[in-house]
């Protein structure tokens, strides 16, 4: 849960006392991972268009 969570330091029991609070914002914590790392992908494998190719 450290590696995925933007903040950097925290007690790992009151986050998840948190998350079992509020169930809508670890949702929203696990469908902004998801797309934040879907963009990274993305722009992983676009490439420029190479000059001269039709």
């Amino acid at each position: 849960m450290k590696g995925l969570s933007y903040i950097q330091t925290y007690k790992e029991d009151e986050l998840i006392k948190m998350f079992e609070k509020d169930g809508s914002f670890l949702r929203f914590c696990i469908l902004s991972g998801t797309l934040t790392f879907m963009i990274l992908a993305y722009h992983a494998v676009i490439k420029e268009p190479e000059e001269g190719v039709a």
